[in-house]
């Protein structure tokens, strides 16, 4: 965000120092500075916005934020949010105010300091809107990769995309719900823009993305012995990740009633006494890995080797309930290539122990 929207942002916030956030009835209060020269009265339907960063654009963990919406390429939560009947703004302020296409431009169209007047029986609802980085773990793009309407009691206006950070503003009939609706079709979410919560979206798949980094809690971690020509190999599993999500790259979204579960392990395979060449161990993606009974969804087995540190990363998704809240993780070595110094030798699992581990996502 450069500087002048940030000191943009800051200013609005100045601006409304002495302007509380209120429930939709009260009357709130307002102090008493110098009217600028322009007073105008705002058109009952009117909509608008500001590009620049709320009064706390310092990011959110959306696993921590129950109230954030979420989707595959968008995230954005709401930072603060007021309801006054005036709105004084500088020049710079009124010359930054957007509006939807095709909507009429206020009047007097100047650029000069002005005091905005809610019509009779509104009040401006204004919500601070920050970035979230979405389900796609790229970098925070608010809603700037989606299509956003705002909802005033039943009549709906269409605000296209809009920009990575907003300060949105929207006169409605005091008590009237505003609700900010926004996501793919078929996967609307929306926010209260009064009170900043969560309205709509599949709760138990968006609301809080529940996940259980692995290991055991005593530090003995999973291990099975082989054997292949006389000489002894261990492979530990020494950490996995497991994370319901509604949506992962590759898969889209899951089908209606369910979520990816998408699980990370990592292996390591070492000797147990001295030998020469290379060791890798791999996995065979159609036995190695289950949740419960359910196998990964075909194709979604990928492995990354770091055969210098004679370990790998398993990661595959397993379609679940959208409320799956418990299982158990399930390796099997049966059907893996043993490779040393490049060269295949058939082996055999002499003891296993924590290669089923039960795991409550938190």
């Amino acid at each position: 965000m450069n500087t002048g929207k940030r000191l943009l942002a800051i200013g609005l916030l100045l601006a409304l120092e002495g302007c509380t956030s209120h429930a939709p009835d009260e009357a709130p209060e307002t102090s008493a500075p110098a009217v600028p020269p322009v007073a105008v009265d705002v058109p009952a339907e009117f909509v608008g916005w500001w590009d620049g960063p709320g009064p706390d654009d310092s990011g959110a963990d959306p696993g921590q934020a129950p109230n954030n919406l979420i989707g595959p390429h968008y995230g954005v939560r709401v930072s603060q949010v007021k309801a006054l009947p005036l709105l004084p703004l500088d020049a710079a302020r009124r010359a930054a105010l957007r509006q939807p296409a095709g909507a009429s431009p206020l009047q007097p169209p100047t650029t000069t300091p002005m005091t905005l007047r809610a019509a009779p029986g509104q009040q401006f609802v204004l919500a601070w809107l920050a970035s979230q980085a979405g389900l796609d773990g790229q970098v925070a793009t608010g809603l700037g990769a989606v299509n956003t309407t705002v909802s005033i009691g039943g009549r709906s206006v269409a605000l296209g995309k809009l920009p990575t950070e907003t300060v949105l503003m929207v006169s409605a009939p005091q008590g009237a719900e505003v609700r900010l609706v926004t996501g793919d079709p078929g996967h609307l979410q929306s926010l209260d823009l009064r009170t900043g919560k969560r309205r709509t979206g599949p709760p138990a798949v968006y609301a809080d993305f529940p996940s259980y980094l692995g290991g055991t809690s005593s530090g003995s971690p999973g291990y099975a012995r082989l054997r292949a020509k006389g000489q002894n190999y261990s492979t530990t599993l020494f950490q996995w990740e497991a994370v319901r999500k509604p949506w992962a790259g590759g898969l889209g979204y899951a089908p209606r009633g369910k979520a990816w579960l998408a699980v990370v392990v990592k292996l390591a395979t070492q000797r147990d006494v001295t030998d020469s060449g290379e060791l890798s161990l791999s996995l065979d993606p159609a036995t190695a890995f289950r949740v419960g009974g359910s196998k990964p969804v075909p194709g979604s087995v990928k492995r990354v080797a770091d055969e210098e540190n004679e370990e790998a990363d398993y990661s595959f998704v397993v379609a679940v309930d959208d409320d799956f809240g418990k299982g158990t993780l399930h390796i099997s070595l049966d059907g893996g290539e043993l490779l040393v110094g490049g060269k295949p030798r058939q082996f055999s699992v002499v003891e296993t122990k924590g290669l089923s581990v039960p795991f409550t996502l938190r």
